[in-house]
């Protein structure tokens, strides 16, 4: 997660991360949607996905603040979905 972190802009949304890191490991990605045994695999993998980002917001893991939830945003589907938006600690 944390190449996927690096690339991103300062400020940026969970699905905008998503797509990154889906996009930077996709063998990876591919076989975690695989493994999900639910009917919906995708909003299962990146609920988890975005569930790990705030776990690692919170215990400093990853050098970034969470500055809104709930927010908007299209997902990989286009759809618009509510996420949170995130900004880089210096």
């Amino acid at each position: 997660m944390s190449t996927a972190l690096q690339a991103m802009t300062y400020e940026f949304d969970t699905h905008q991360f998503i797509l990154k890191l889906a996009s930077e490991n996709q063998k990876p990605y591919i076989n975690a949607l695989a493994s999900i045994d639910s009917g919906k695999p995708f909003q299962t993998l990146h609920s988890a996905i975005g569930k790990r980002l705030k776990e690692g917001a919170i215990s400093g893991e990853y050098a970034i603040q969470e500055t809104a939830a709930n927010i908007s945003s299209r997902n990989i589907f286009g759809e618009n979905s509510s996420c949170s938006t995130w900004r880089k600690l210096a």
